[in-house]
């Protein structure tokens, strides 16, 4: 097998898929960050038609601004008193979410307010479930081939039933992520012990099959 052109094939693949969904993700963030200064906007305007007895429609998103200076300069004080809020576009990029609050929060929030929301939203939620799965065919694998290597069980069992008892254990480990405390308990694996583990994982790989296996063989 060509493994330098897996290797090289599967780094683009990766690379370019992760461009593409960059390209998704900020795009839905902008978006919902554009709707959310929008609501903000809206509600500004309605205590300033509400305070100043203005026509329905004579302040909009646009021309918000302009009104809002024009009654600052000649009646300060009602327009100090007034409960507005701070409306402005790069707040609300800033506070855009990351992490499992992206997918679980943030994009759930602004797939709602896109046309044809239902769709999006089995799209989407497709998406998440499939891309778990797909992950875990990895880990799985991971787990089960050195075990069979090592002859851990009989040969005589069958695959499938080391694979249901491997998928089993970690079902039961990772019912801890879905009590109250599991986004918190995600935090702390994510940020804490996946990463570090990675790197250790890698180095220990790099190190034994370069010094202890062998480059030549």
């Amino acid at each position: 097998n060509d493994c330098r052109k897996d290797a090289v094939t599967i780094a683009l693949v990766n690379s370019m898929t992760s461009l593409y969904a960059a390209i998704v993700v900020f795009s839905v963030l902008g978006f919902k960050a554009a709707q959310d200064h929008g609501r903000c906007l809206d509600g500004n305007i309605l205590r300033l038609i509400n305070e100043f007895e203005l026509p329905d429609q004579s302040v909009s998103r646009d021309n918000y601004t302009a009104v809002l200076t024009r009654l600052n300069a000649t009646q300060p004080t009602r327009v100090a008193g007034l409960p507005l809020q701070v409306c402005r576009l790069q707040d609300f990029l800033d506070k855009s979410a990351s992490g499992p609050g992206l997918a679980f929060i943030a994009f759930a929030e602004a797939v709602l307010h896109m046309p044809g929301a239902p769709a999006w939203a089995v799209l989407f939620f497709a998406m998440l479930f499939s891309l778990g799965l797909s992950s875990m065919f990895g880990n799985m694998e991971s787990i089960i081939a050195p075990l069979l290597d090592m002859g851990v069980l009989p040969r005589s069992v069958p695959k499938e039933v080391l694979t249901g008892a491997v998928c089993l254990v970690c079902f039961s480990l990772a019912t801890c992520f879905s009590l109250q405390s599991g986004s918190y308990w995600l935090e702390v694996f994510d940020n804490y012990l996946a990463a570090l583990n990675l790197i250790l994982f890698a180095f220990f790989e790099v190190v034994s099959v370069a010094y202890v296996y062998g480059l030549e063989r």
